[in-house]
């Protein structure tokens, strides 16, 4: 994951653009360990903050956030959404548009196809 945002953050033609990454880190961002620590400082780096702080996974025995969506602009309003599809629940973020330029960068689109 570091190496992707090095390239994507290093290029001088995304400097202004928004970036959401989102996806099942396996990372329990409820919990104070080292996995929490290191994963929150490499997303610092980058100016990106973690929206969900509630549990995206429950079972009877477990309540974990694992799932997140990391965001370097600012989230108005998060939550999870438990669609009775998995133990996962789904999450849900919103954020004014006209902040956010939905376009992606030549270079990200070469990226990720380079990467496939």
């Amino acid at each position: 994951m570091k190496e992707i945002l090095d390239i994507v953050f290093d290029k001088d033609t995304c400097r202004d653009y928004k970036f959401v990454v989102a996806g099942a880190f396996n990372i329990n961002t409820l919990e104070n360990d080292k996995k929490k620590y290191a994963s929150m400082c490499m997303f610092n780096l980058y100016n990106m903050k973690a929206s969900m702080n509630e549990p995206s996974r429950a079972t009877e025995e477990t309540s974990i956030c694992i799932d997140n969506i990391f965001c370097n602009f600012r989230v108005e309003h998060c939550q999870t959404i438990h669609l009775h599809m998995s133990a996962h629940h789904t999450l849900v973020i919103e954020f004014p548009c006209e902040s956010v330029n939905l376009s992606t960068p030549n270079s990200i689109q070469n990226i990720l196809l380079q990467r496939d």
